[in-house]
């Protein structure tokens, strides 16, 4: 394995030192190799819209997050994305226009 570059390596190259006759080890072999996948490249929004449920107990309106219903904070959800150039942002709001699900969308975007 030295001075193979990452592009190289197999599976068997990282696994053949592995003892693997147990029940289960190909199960964590396959979540293993899920985990090793990069994140795909999306904006909080994106992911927003791709991920979250908005509960009937929350949300007078439950069922999938749509960033369509609050476009204005679109921007804003973007602008927290690891691929966006701001340092730093400011949010000045008035009361009850989405900003906790705007945070609650970049907390899971960043779990």
């Amino acid at each position: 394995m030295q001075g193979m570059t990452k592009a190289e390596l197999t599976d068997s190259d990282l696994t053949s030192h592995l003892d693997l006759g147990f029940d289960g080890a190909e199960d964590i072999l396959r979540a293993w190799r899920r985990g090793m996948r990069p994140d795909p490249d999306l904006t909080v929004s994106q992911w927003a819209d791709q991920n979250r449920w908005l509960s009937s107990r929350a949300s007078a309106e439950p069922g999938r997050y749509r960033t369509a219903r609050t476009p204005y904070l679109r921007a804003i959800m973007d602008a927290l994305s690891p691929g966006h150039p701001a340092q730093r942002i400011s949010f000045m709001k008035a009361a009850q226009v989405g900003a906790t699900e705007a945070g609650n969308n970049w907390i899971g975007f960043v779990i």
